[in-house]
């Protein structure tokens, strides 16, 4: 959904990891939803940039050519 209707990838992962914790915590339980929330926070970690980007609006979407 995120990505279709924005067309950013980066967007749809971090969409995606923010929520993954709380989708295992509801469907399975908090024990398995730790490790998820580590792993999320270890995937914002290594997508910070991304994150900056989408927030200065400087981020290529989908479908977009490439400046090179």
């Amino acid at each position: 959904g995120i990505v279709y209707c924005f067309r950013y990838s980066s967007l749809g992962a971090l969409t995606a990891a923010l929520l993954a914790p709380f989708y295992v915590a509801w469907l399975l339980n908090l024990y398995f939803a730790i490790p998820v929330a580590m792993i999320s926070l270890l995937l914002f970690w290594r997508h910070r940039e991304n994150a900056k980007r989408l927030w200065q609006g400087n981020e290529s979407k989908i479908g977009q050519k490439s400046n090179l």
